[in-house]
């Protein structure tokens, strides 16, 4: 069948746990915004090539892998396909909230909205400490996780009511220096100027011949021996062919040439 991302977000499970909630404003299943079957499929393909490859310089033998999207988008249902193996009940999409955890979802500030992901008892304690709220840590509706899970939507309530008074930068900083994980969500021009981002030089800028120039996102590996160099732009069409074909297929000049004539390249 046509193998489509979209497709595959929706057969493979995604779509319907990725979503408001049903019976809420704006409640049914959402396409993620980028293409993460295509994606992944093409990095799992590369583990398995780099572990064939292993194989053969270990045995000499090579393999055959077969990969398809619909495989690789099922089996990055990760913690919500075990759930449904463990407990038995169909996971449902929950909006913003954590299926396991509480709180973990983001918060309205005055100024922007910002993730907040407590993982364990210690740190919804320094949450509360942070908010002025702590009373609610020794609550018995909120004391432990699987409690906090229970009540979530009272939690997320009475925790907004704190975040909404509070600039987002501010409160990031203080409930990280509280021990309490907490981030931004950026958009696109916030993601490039975002102090870290530009630290990791994950933009790259190269002259093309066409004039001017195009900006492009490095390879997100850092070898410390063989680094990525980002010292071309993007190809235009056919850029190449000829040096592929002398060096890949061994073809000389008045090959290459008669392939061109006859219209083959």
């Amino acid at each position: 069948q046509a193998g489509y991302d979209y497709l595959i977000q929706g057969m493979g499970g995604l779509m319907s746990i990725t979503g408001v909630p049903d019976g809420e404003p704006g409640a049914g299943p959402l396409r993620v915004g980028v293409a993460v079957g295509d994606l992944s499929s093409g990095l799992y393909a590369t583990v398995g090539i780099l572990a064939a490859l292993n194989h053969r310089h270990v045995t000499g033998v090579g393999q055959y892998i077969d990969i398809s999207l619909l495989d690789t988008m099922v089996a990055m249902l990760a913690n919500q396909g075990q759930n449904y193996f463990v407990g038995g009940q169909v996971p449902r999409r929950t909006g913003a909230e954590h299926p396991n955890l509480a709180p973990y979802r983001s918060f309205g500030t005055r100024d922007g909205h910002l993730i907040i992901a407590v993982g364990n008892d210690s740190q919804f304690r320094a949450l509360c400490g942070v908010l002025g709220i702590g009373e609610l840590a020794e609550d018995e509706r909120f004391r432990t996780n699987a409690a906090r899970v229970k009540n979530r939507r009272e939690i997320a309530q009475l925790i907004e009511a704190k975040t909404r008074e509070r600039a987002m930068g501010e409160l990031a900083a203080v409930l990280e220096a509280a021990g309490v994980p907490a981030g931004p969500i950026n958009s696109f021009d916030q993601v490039f100027s975002d102090p870290q981002v530009q630290h990791r030089k994950l933009r790259f800028d190269l002259p093309h011949p066409l004039g001017g120039r195009v900006t492009g996102v490095r390879n997100p590996l850092l070898f410390s021996e063989t680094p990525a160099e980002h010292t071309r732009p993007p190809p235009m069409l056919g850029e190449h062919t000829d040096e592929v074909l002398a060096r890949v297929a061994g073809l000389d000049a008045g090959e290459i040439s008669a392939l061109r004539t006859r219209k083959v390249i």
